[in-house]
């Protein structure tokens, strides 16, 4: 039972590590909660690793799957909203919107002939599609303007906005924690929340403006969120310290604005008195240099 207990706890130092660890970093860990071996630590370190519940990126380095992104569900993409550039259609009648239901996907074309402009979108939130399943449906909303039109749209094709999900079996949040919201680059919003008791879904939402070989390009590649969040992390507290040291530098220009009014006020009551205000004249001393002067009431 012993054994069982260091080698879960073993697991855990990994696993809550935001970066690889050496089997002596680990140890160092461990051995201030329970008395144990260095050589017990890499054997158990071996066992977590052949049965892959920890992963090796490189020799004497172990880490947990979840960063490294290697324990996922497929990306799957849902929510897409399209418009197409149609200057054709002021010279055309009005057309019915189109709704269409093909194997759980929604698809939705509006003809604006007022603005110029197709737009509608494409859904499909349980399970989502896959990248292939986004192509064929855009294929069928030019397939639908081309049949209604009679217009073949070859450009002017432009995502909205969209949204992708990946999910991560055999993993929890912290207790304390439910949901993560935040803001990236490029004006993508990620959520991070416990899809159910063992997995954790990652949900993105680009809302900028892409061209489809643009945004097909972006997922092919997959969006980036163990990078773009270490980048992140990095700008963050560079412009954390760069707030500390403005906040410096404006509590300094305060004080020297401070000292400025004192003495531009002490200024003035020299300048009064020199000129005979407030009942006081100078007795002696060179006009023009009020150094070492005296003076009466």
């Amino acid at each position: 039972m012993q054994g069982i207990t260091n080698k879960n706890l073993i697991l855990q130092v990994v696993e809550d590590s935001d970066k690889p660890l050496t089997p002596k970093q680990i140890y160092n860990i461990i051995n201030k909660k329970v008395s144990i071996k260095r050589v017990t630590v890499r054997g158990y370190l071996r066992q977590l690793y052949k049965s892959q519940k920890i992963l090796q990126p490189y020799p004497e380095y172990y880490c947990n799957r979840l960063i490294y992104s290697v324990i996922r569900g497929p990306l799957v993409v849902h929510n897409i909203h399209y418009s197409i550039a149609a200057p054709f259609l002021r010279r055309l009648d009005k057309f019915e919107d189109v709704t269409e239901f093909t194997g759980g996907v929604k698809l939705f074309v509006q003809f604006g002939k007022q603005r110029r402009n197709i737009s509608g979108f494409i859904s499909n939130d349980v399970p989502g599609m896959s990248k292939d399943a986004l192509l064929f449906a855009l294929n069928r909303v030019i397939d639908i303007v081309e049949r209604d039109t009679g217009k073949v749209v070859f450009e002017g094709f432009t995502l909205t906005s969209f949204e992708t999900n990946k999910d991560y079996p055999g993993k929890r949040l912290d207790g304390k924690i439910s949901c993560l919201t935040k803001t990236q680059l490029f004006d993508v919003i990620e959520r991070v929340y416990q899809k159910d008791d063992d997995t954790i879904r990652c949900e993105k939402k680009i809302s900028s403006d892409l061209k489809v070989d643009e945004a097909v390009a972006l997922l092919r590649n997959e969006l980036p969120d163990v990078n773009v969040s270490q980048g992140l992390f990095v700008l963050k507290e560079r412009v954390e310290g760069l707030t500390v040291s403005q906040k410096f530098g404006n509590r300094e220009l305060v004080e020297v604005n401070d000292k400025v009014k004192r003495l531009e006020g002490s200024i003035t009551k020299l300048v009064d008195v020199l000129n005979g205000k407030n009942g006081k004249a100078p007795v002696s001393g060179s006009v023009g240099d009020p150094v070492g002067q005296s003076y009466i009431s």
